[in-house]
C-alpha cells in the first residue's frame, strides 16, 4: 500500500512539474497576426482621418449653432410676447413678416426632424464597416454622414436667421 501511494505522489509531482515548465502560450507572447491587424488599423485611420475630422468639425458646428438658436429662441419669445402685449401698435406688414418667419421655421423643422436619426444610422454603419475593415464602405458612410450634417447645419442657420429677424422686428 505504501508503495502505491508513493508511486501516485511521484507521478503527480512529475506531471505538475511538467505542466509548470511547459511552453507558455499565455499573455506574455504576442498573438500571431497582430502586426498585420495593427497595420490595417493604421491604414484605415490614415485613409479615413480627414473624413473623421470633417464629421467632428461638423458636430462642433452643430452644437455651436444649436446654442445660438437656444439664445435667439429665448429672445424671440420675449419679442413675440412684447408684440402681443402691444398688439394695438402692430402694423399689418409686421404681422405678415412674423407669419412668414414662423412658416419658414416650421419648414426647416420638418427638414431637421429626421437628420439626427440619419446621422446616427450612418455612424453605426461606419463603425460596422470599420470593424470589418471595409475601407470603401466606411468611407462612404462617413461621406453620407457629412452630407446630412451639412444639410442640418444649413437648416439650423436658416432657423437662426429667422429667429434673428423676429428679434429685430
Amino acid at each position: 500500500m505504501k508503495k502505491t501511494i508513493a508511486i501516485a505522489v511521484a507521478a503527480l509531482m512529475i506531471l505538475s512539474g511538467t505542466v509548470a515548465f511547459a511552453e507558455s502560450k499565455g499573455q506574455n507572447e504576442p498573438a500571431s497576426g497582430t502586426p498585420v491587424k495593427m497595420q490595417e488599423a493604421k491604414m484605415l485611420a490614415e485613409r479615413l482621418g480627414p473624413q473623421i475630422g470633417e464629421v467632428k468639425e461638423n458636430k462642433e458646428e452643430m452644437l455651436r449653432v444649436r446654442e445660438e438658436i437656444r439664445n435667439a429662441y429665448g429672445e424671440a419669445q420675449n419679442a413675440i410676447g412684447e408684440m402681443i402685449r402691444n398688439r394695438d401698435q402692430l402694423r399689418l406688414d409686421q404681422i405678415e413678416a412674423l407669419e412668414d418667419c414662423l412658416n419658414r421655421i416650421r419648414e426647416s423643422r420638418g427638414v431637421l426632424e429626421g437628420t439626427i436619426g440619419e446621422i446616427e444610422g450612418e455612424m453605426t454603419k461606419f463603425r460596422s464597416q470599420a470593424r470589418n475593415r471595409n475601407q470603401d464602405g466606411a468611407s462612404a458612410s462617413l461621406e453620407n454622414c457629412a452630407k446630412v450634417q451639412t444639410v442640418r447645419i444649413q437648416e439650423m442657420k436658416r432657423v437662426l436667421e429667422e429667429l434673428n429677424k423676429i428679434n429685430d422686428m
